[in-house]
């Protein structure tokens, strides 16, 4: 089976090409601009999905059973500051890839990367059919892509699947709480840095590991109900500051913890997600939280010693 990966060297698109390949599947990728990794084994194209003629190229030579549609500007303070991009990006991107699959008559099914974002603030975890509300123009600009899959689906009987991943963390991951926290501690071990700044430690957040994640996208890609959505969470909240006592707990020498003043727009106390759609296909997070933040402190030691 051949398939393609738009943003195939962001996070989830690394940790997705490369648990693809390892079950023997045929993977190609598209990025903006293509960064040299060791070992990659997929084929990448270079392209802009706002581009539609390369993009036509590319998708009709491949002709995939499945793409994966990462592609995307992902950073929701970012989208304060490069609206127009983000939107071109994100929902033009996304109606070319729908655009195309139809017009070129292709067996193919899109699975949509959305986001937990786009859901309405709420105390309790949040199921699928809960109301969506943006918190930013990225979560805007994710509302209109799932809309965008749904409407191909049901006018057009495009196959379409979208999940709505939480908070995926792990190694290679940067800008989140946890790769932030952790690379702040291997700066004060390696005597960069005297302290680790923190922001808002209060908000609870739910975390699941990256390669949890990569196999609920490939069963969801599988198994998954044309035109639905599926959450891709643990199904657990946790307070940031228990992350930051867990990495501190791994340090090899003792963190003093800086309070910063700078606050995020629109930031949700809480956001958790229910997983109960995707967990009645046959899946289920194994991989704990501890173990999770020591791969990702693990990581950055590595990096930090070449």
């Amino acid at each position: 089976m051949r398939v393609l990966i738009t943003g195939i060297q962001g996070f989830l698109g690394y940790h997705l090409s490369r648990h693809l390949q390892e079950m023997g599947i045929e993977v190609y990728g598209i990025q903006r601009s293509v960064r040299p990794v060791q070992d990659e084994r997929a084929r990448i194209h270079e392209c802009d999905v706002v581009d539609e003629m390369a993009l036509r190229k590319i998708i009709n030579e491949v002709s995939p059973r499945r793409i994966f549609h990462l592609a995307a500007q992902s950073i929701p303070m970012i989208s304060w500051q490069e609206p127009v991009r983000t939107l071109e990006v994100n929902i033009i991107g996304t109606l070319n890839i729908l655009r195309l699959v139809r017009e070129l008559d292709l067996n193919t099914r899109v699975v949509f990367f959305g986001s937990s974002s786009e859901y309405a603030a709420s105390l309790e975890p949040i199921s699928e059919d809960h109301p969506l509300k943006p918190s930013s123009l990225y979560a805007l600009s994710k509302i209109s892509g799932s809309l965008l899959c749904g409407l191909y689906h049901d006018a057009y009987a495009i196959d379409t699947v979208t999940l709505r991943p939480f908070f995926i963390i792990g190694p290679r991951k940067t800008g989140d709480v946890c790769s932030s926290f952790a690379r702040g501690i291997v700066d004060v071990e390696r005597g960069k840095a005297k302290t680790l700044t923190v922001g808002n430690l209060q908000s609870v957040r739910d975390f699941l590991d990256v390669e949890d994640a990569t196999r609920a996208f490939w069963l969801v890609s599988e198994k998954g109900q044309p035109g639905q959505v599926y959450n891709v969470s643990s199904g657990k909240g946790t307070r940031i500051a228990e992350v930051l006592e867990l990495l501190k707990s791994r340090a090899l020498t003792e963190i003093t913890v800086q309070q910063s003043r700078e606050t995020r727009p629109m930031d949700n106390p809480v956001a958790i997600g229910r997983n109960d759609k995707i967990r009645s296909l046959g899946w289920a997070p194994t991989i704990r939280l501890e173990d999770s933040l020591s791969n990702i402190l693990q990581y950055w030691r590595d990096v930090q010693s070449q």
